[in-house]
């Protein structure tokens, strides 16, 4: 089992009810890739606890694997995560 870095995000962030505890918005977190995206959630959740940010179990509801740079979200030369005030943003070289 290879480790790899995941993106996990909160979604409806640009809905100003969402509630968002800290500014926390999204994390990057190491993780076996054999791991459900559940099982990423619970561990990216308990890390930020871990941290002394008060999340609720669930608090996250999007994974994405980034670390695959033959196939993920960086792949090519100059794509780039942004994190805004309460949301992501991905930009293509």
């Amino acid at each position: 089992m290879a480790e790899a870095l995941f993106l996990v995000t909160k979604s409806g962030l640009n809905v100003p009810s969402q509630t968002v505890v800290d500014g926390i918005v999204a994390v990057l977190i190491n993780k076996d890739d054999a791991q459900t995206n559940p099982q990423i959630i619970a561990d990216a959740v308990a890390q930020c606890v871990a941290g002394g940010h008060p999340l609720r179990a669930g608090y996250f509801d999007t994974v994405s694997k980034v670390s695959d740079l033959a196939a993920g979200a960086l792949k090519d030369n100059k794509d780039c995560l942004i994190f805004l005030d309460r949301t992501t943003q991905t930009v293509e070289g």
